[in-house]
């Protein structure tokens, strides 16, 4: 979403509002002097003035708000820790989230109104399929409250993923490393602990009881990048990559996918590899 920032070391620290200010489609509309709300956009953590209010998302801490009085009304969780805990703290947040956005609706002054509900994003990142399939069928219930409350308003229900059945993925992390432009540590976990976690993850989307496995043998797992398929702590996804050789490495997410790509420069990082002149650009 252009929403975050690589820094020096390579943490990542959302950007600030100020950098795409007025060109978001509600930025666009409120300049025209329409009334609009915001709710939950993913990433968008500083909230700014706009033409009604904007509630930020919580994946960053708190959910902030414009006005400020805007920020206690949603009262939201940091999804953080266990499986178990995220997944409770964003059914706590929905639920919020949909008592705001009935009420809301209720104000006829509101011309625009743009809100995110994460749920089948959550789930697809962290749940069983189980816990998926339940989650399409509470936001099916909760749109079939929410699109009758609009009333006589235009109502567009989109989605960032696409509708279809995913049979492959694709992982720049691999193809960076199969055209030469990053090298991977020899970081890999060895032994019964790997082999069970290889299999619990081979499960997890199957039988809930896999959740336990992998919380029993206290090893992390992603599932979206075969070159990270066990790692362990918040940074190891960029800690696989040996950056004093890279001179492109992607932006990781949770979950163990990506969502861009940054050059190694010099002057940019801590380990820079890529001069700023031609081979820069």
């Amino acid at each position: 979403f252009g929403l975050v920032d690589v820094e020096k070391d390579y943490s990542l620290r959302p950007v600030d509002a100020a950098r795409w200010r007025g060109q978001y489609v509600w930025d666009l509309i409120g300049a025209r002097g329409r009334r609009v709300g915001v709710l939950g956009v993913p990433f968008l953590a500083s909230p700014y003035p706009v033409n009604g209010f904007l509630i930020t998302d919580p994946t960053w801490g708190e959910a902030k708000a414009f006005p400020q009085e805007f920020s206690t009304r949603i009262e939201a969780k940091k999804a953080t820790g266990s499986t178990w805990r995220r997944m409770k703290a964003m059914w706590h947040n929905i639920e919020r989230e949909r008592r705001f956005i009935l009420d809301t609706l209720e104000d006829t002054a509101l011309d625009f109104f743009f809100f995110v509900l994460s749920a089948t994003d959550y789930c697809i990142h962290w749940g069983t399929r189980k816990e998926l399939k339940d989650a399409y069928r509470k936001v099916d219930h909760f749109l079939s409250q929410i699109i009758p409350a609009c009333k006589d308003r235009q109502v567009l229900v989109v989605s960032d993923h696409g509708c279809k059945e995913a049979t492959a993925a694709f992982n720049v992390g691999t193809l960076l490393a199969q055209l030469g432009m990053l090298r991977f540590r020899d970081t890999s976990l060895r032994g019964a602990r790997v082999e069970l976690a290889r299999k619990a993850m081979s499960l997890f989307y199957r039988i809930p009881s896999a959740r336990l496995l992998l919380s029993l043998i206290d090893v992390r797992v992603t599932h979206a990048w075969r070159h990270a398929l066990v790692r362990v702590g918040e940074r190891a996804l960029l800690e696989r990559i040996d950056m004093k050789e890279a001179r492109l490495f992607p932006i990781p997410i949770a979950g163990g996918s990506w969502f861009g790509v940054c050059v190694n420069r010099v002057n940019d990082f801590d380990l820079g590899k890529v001069d700023a002149g031609s081979e820069g650009k």
